[in-house]
């Protein structure tokens, strides 16, 4: 059976005006999938747009991401998005990838969540 992908395209969630709540939906959303069943795990969760940022923090919510692949998600962070925000060299986890290799990935998942 194939399994669910996580889209995140900001470092935030939600579409309220008060950042500092949407940073806190985020870190409470990628810590209560660090804490589920493995079997309900994506498969993978993909950083673009401003999601891309992400993979260059040190901080909580880089630690709930490095726990999960730890756990087998693999996170792929839009190579486009790198470049445009020139986040290469400061990449610290995760892969880059590209957008086909994104749209595979969501054609063959069996759905595309978008928190």
């Amino acid at each position: 059976m194939s399994k669910n992908v996580v889209l995140l395209t900001d470092e935030v969630i939600g579409t309220t005006p008060e950042t500092k709540l949407g940073k806190k939906l985020l870190t409470a959303f990628l810590y209560s999938m660090c804490n589920v069943d493995d079997d309900q795990l994506p498969s993978h969760i993909i950083l673009y747009t401003e999601a891309a940022k992400l993979a260059t923090k040190e901080d909580q919510n880089a630690d709930h991401l490095k726990e999960l692949i730890s756990k087998g998600v693999d996170v792929v962070i839009c190579g486009a998005c790198a470049d445009y925000f020139e986040l290469n060299s400061d990449i610290k986890f995760g892969r880059i990838s590209n957008m086909l290799d994104i749209v595979e990935i969501m054609n063959n998942s069996a759905k595309v969540i978008r928190p």
